[in-house]
């Protein structure tokens, strides 16, 4: 199995602790990019892989298991004009600078895709920086430096930052993909339910 690295990083901090992958039944190969993991799963290199989307649509290549879905949230300083709005439609984000969280080096227009799938097609270039690393982003929103779309349930415990709900009904979702041809065994279907659980805790 792998796990992408975006995955791992967004439920790190979700759980507040690194998940264990390896089992008595099933090899964990480490963490990798969406793509790379599509392509191993594609190869019959991986059997299963953890991946984390803005749109299923994009595993219609695979079986799929939707572990969950979590809304998107607008993180930004709480001192930021925009906190005095319990909800905000994606236009009134067009010119504040945002910081971008990616698994890999994202060009700006890969980036805009994403956010556009995202944000109802609403997004526009103002991104700041991109990084791999969800506390760097958390340290430069706190800083106020810049804001964030990421999903619900993240620096809930920095009294820095403030959540705010945005007008999309676009969500992240975690899931488990395997090849069409690939027929699940008892200790992979296991596994797909036990890290279920871990969500539903």
């Amino acid at each position: 199995i792998g796990v992408s690295v975006i995955s791992q990083q967004l439920m790190q901090y979700m759980f507040g602790r690194d998940l264990d992958y390896q089992t008595d039944a099933l090899d964990f190969l480490g963490f990798y990019g969406c793509d790379y993991l599509f392509q191993c799963i594609h190869d019959s290199r991986l059997d299963l892989a953890i991946v984390a989307t803005a749109d299923v649509k994009e595993l219609q290549a695979f079986n799929y298991y939707n572990l969950a879905a979590f809304g998107v949230r607008f993180y930004t300083n709480k001192k930021n004009p925009l906190c005095s709005f319990s909800t905000l439609d994606p236009q009134q984000l067009q010119n504040t600078p945002l910081a971008a969280f990616t698994e890999y080096p994202m060009s700006k227009m890969e980036f805009g895709e994403l956010m556009n799938t995202l944000l109802g097609n609403s997004y526009t270039d103002n991104v700041q920086f991109f990084s791999t690393d969800l506390r760097s982003i958390e340290q430069a929103i706190e800083s106020g430096r810049v804001s964030c779309v990421l999903l619900e349930g993240l620096f809930a415990s920095n009294p820095q930052i403030r959540a705010i709900s945005l007008e999309t009904n676009k969500r992240i979702h975690f899931s488990v993909i395997w090849r069409k041809d690939h027929f699940l065994q008892q200790e992979e279907l296991e596994f797909i339910q036990e890290f279920e659980k871990k969500f539903q805790a």
